[in-house]
């Protein structure tokens, strides 16, 4: 067989496999399981040893996972709430934290100003944009984006 014969078939097949794939379900949720808290406890760092209040969760499967991530945290300290390394809370400021998705969701509502964050380049080609708030009852409102790259 000739190899320009070979090249349509090869892209045909990864076309055909491509549709076959499934990368698990997209989630959006108010309340989310103790199995996705945990998710983001590990992939995102947080210190299990500081309680924290789920607002919402959205998983967007695909090759690369994206998750975002709202929560309250029973700390007024931002640097209790992280592990570092390699999240290193010191370089947070008052500065606009873009996020990329959840602008539909209705939890989803990080405020226009008054937010103190930063980007994160993670370990395994993982990163995420994180912002707070700080509340009047010495809470956190903690809005997290994650994704793999």
């Amino acid at each position: 067989m000739k190899t320009s014969r070979i090249w349509p078939l090869i892209i045909s097949g990864a076309l055909l496999l491509g549709g076959c794939l499934d990368f698990g379900p997209n989630i959006s949720t108010m309340a989310p399981s103790s199995e996705h808290v945990k998710f983001c406890q590990t992939e995102m760092y947080l210190n299990p040893e500081v309680l924290i209040e789920p607002r919402g969760f959205m998983l967007t499967s695909g090759i690369d996972k994206h998750v975002l991530f709202k929560f309250v945290a029973h700390t007024n300290d931002v640097s209790k709430l992280f592990l570092s390394p390699p999240v290193d809370t010191l370089v947070m400021n008052p500065k606009k934290v873009s996020f990329l998705g959840g602008m539909s969701k209705d939890w989803w509502d990080p405020p226009s100003s008054g937010l103190i964050g930063a980007n994160y380049d993670l370990p395994s080609a993982k990163h995420m944009n994180v912002a707070y708030v700080a509340n009047d009852d010495d809470t956190l409102t903690v809005y997290i984006e994650w994704g793999e790259t």
